[in-house]
């Protein structure tokens, strides 16, 4: 695979300057080599991880009612207890997660480490760990828009959002201000005509599954949730600024700072720059409504 030295960089930190969740140490360690996972990786060793903070009776306390970050794990056993349950779930004995991948994603989920230092770069090396539950409930958030294609209506993806997190109680319901930089709140009269059909369609075949022969709405959308999610990660998007903003701008055509700033905040720190000074170059400002929005330049 040949790529560029800005798309190698572009990959190796994140929006803040820190090593980034999409590249991870090959072993054995400080080989000095390094990989990065698919979406589907990810999303499957994540969600192993998921199961076992929900379901093995070891972890299902390890978040308290006062705290948004666990009690301390350790790496192996956890590790451990991940492949096992994928080994079981094959059927034949053998992991389909690899046990390198699953601590990746561990560490990616985690605040701190205990039993050793942490190493130059920041990452925790310790023999244990503390997860962060806004981080666990990043990974049902792209799970949830994984596992359908038409966008959410917000309301029912804070529904279920809420009823998956691994543990319970007031400290467990995710912020959607977490899902900035992950997808859009859009309103319906935003989305495209193709989309609302495709919700339409939806909408009236789960009504047949759910009351054959009920009278449906004929998706017109009455009584529907004004307010969509549309799943627009920001690591999907093109490293290039140009080809960048000219997503953007197909996904929606006015764009708040606020809505923007995660989507652009790697090419202003890659260009040791600032969002308003990208913000300057690539778009152009008008009001809608008293409110400075950013178009297509």
């Amino acid at each position: 695979l040949c790529v560029s030295q800005s798309q190698v960089r572009h990959v190796m930190t994140s929006p803040s300057g820190a090593l980034s969740t999409e590249a991870f140490q090959l072993p054995p360690r400080n080989s000095g080599k390094w990989g990065t996972l698919s979406d589907e990786a990810r999303e499957d060793a994540s969600m192993g991880i998921v199961s076992v903070l929900a379901e093995c009776e070891e972890y299902t306390n390890a978040f308290t009612a006062d705290s948004r970050v666990s009690k301390a794990i350790v790496i192996d056993d956890f590790v451990k207890e991940v492949v096992r349950r994928s080994a079981e779930a094959e059927g034949d004995g053998t992991a389909c997660l690899d046990a390198t991948v699953v601590e990746h994603c561990l560490r990616c989920c985690s605040t701190t480490s205990s039993g050793d230092d942490d190493d130059d770069d920041g990452s925790s090396v310790g023999t244990a760990l503390r997860l962060d539950l806004d981080r666990i409930a990043l990974i049902l958030a792209h799970h949830l828009f994984n596992s359908q294609t038409t966008p959410w209506e917000m309301s029912k993806f804070e529904a279920e959002w809420q009823r998956l997190m691994p543990c319970v109680g007031e400290q467990s319901k995710p912020s959607i201000a977490l899902l900035a930089g992950v997808a859009l709140q859009i309103s319906r009269d935003q989305l495209s005509p193709a989309v609302i059909r495709a919700l339409a369609d939806k909408t009236n075949g789960r009504k047949d599954e759910d009351d054959e022969g009920s009278k449906g709405d004929g998706g017109s959308g009455a009584g529907a949730s004004d307010i969509y999610l549309t799943y627009l990660p920001e690591h999907r998007l093109p490293t290039s600024p140009e080809k960048r903003f000219e997503l953007l701008f197909r996904e929606k055509v006015s764009w708040t700072a606020d809505e923007m700033e995660p989507y652009i905040q790697r090419l202003a720190d890659e260009a040791g720059s600032s969002v308003e000074v990208v913000l300057m170059k690539h778009t152009l400002s008008a009001e809608d409504d008293s409110v400075k929005v950013y178009v297509k330049k």
